[in-house]
């Protein structure tokens, strides 16, 4: 399906398209740590029970430190995790740093706004190759083989992505049926305790939709407009291991 982006500003520095000499490729994960970041780290136990080499990182670690980790893995491709909208521009500002101090891999980027203002994204942060959008695992793991092996990236459902002035995008991949397929997430990068009431907490996502349907709120919207079963939990048992 391709949309007008009138208007869409082309990337600064393009991507340079390098193959994985191996079944595994290096990728980055950027996001906030702060309380957890579990659908990061969703992505990253995804990505290495394929047997893919990921580094998580701290979006609030200090960006040389970011550039230096970049430098040395040389990733096949970084991925972002935007939780909040009015952290968009300073993202894009990490982008521009990485691009300009030579990082040309694939940027890509995921989130509630990314997945349903995907051209405005495109269009704030123009060092980025592609948006994934909703659920990202399957799509993500794709990506990263595809770009390991030489092959087209571009057909890759449920993305987002330039197509000179226009943003086009692919058919929407349907959401994750069985949770329970999933690998438990990832926790190593996660920044400090959660303490409540004195208590020292652990975050858990056991289900992904929700029943109601608030105005003010994104998440039945972001669960919505992808094709699936819009409320899906875990087994109980898989909840308690």
């Amino acid at each position: 399906m391709t949309e007008s982006g009138g208007g869409i500003v082309p990337a600064s520095r393009a991507a340079v398209s390098r193959q994985c000499n191996s079944p595994s490729c290096p990728v980055m994960l950027i996001g906030f740590q702060e309380q957890a970041n579990l659908g990061l780290g969703y992505l990253a136990a995804t990505l290495r029970r394929a047997g893919h080499a990921v580094q998580v990182f701290d979006f609030e670690a200090d960006r040389e430190q970011i550039l230096g980790a970049a430098t040395a893995l040389d990733p096949i491709l970084i991925g972002f995790s935007l939780i909040f909208q009015f952290y968009v521009d300073r993202f894009g500002a990490l982008m521009g740093y990485l691009r300009e101090h030579g990082v040309t891999c694939h940027f890509t980027m995921g989130g509630h706004f990314p997945s349903l203002s995907y051209e405005h994204t495109l269009r704030l942060i123009p060092e980025l190759d592609s948006v994934v959008r909703f659920e990202g695992e399957t799509t993500l793991l794709e990506m990263v083989d595809r770009l390991g092996s030489g092959e087209e990236w571009r057909t890759v459902a449920g993305i987002a992505y330039r197509d000179g002035d226009r943003v086009t995008t692919t058919a929407l991949r349907p959401l994750v049926a069985d949770l329970d397929s999933l690998p438990y997430p990832e926790r190593d990068a996660c920044r400090g305790n959660t303490t409540i009431l004195g208590r020292r907490a652990v975050p858990m996502l056991a289900s992904r939709g929700c029943i109601r349907t608030c105005s003010f709120c994104s998440i039945h919207v972001f669960y919505r407009v992808a094709p699936g079963k819009v409320v899906r939990t875990r087994k109980p048992r898989r909840v308690v291991e």
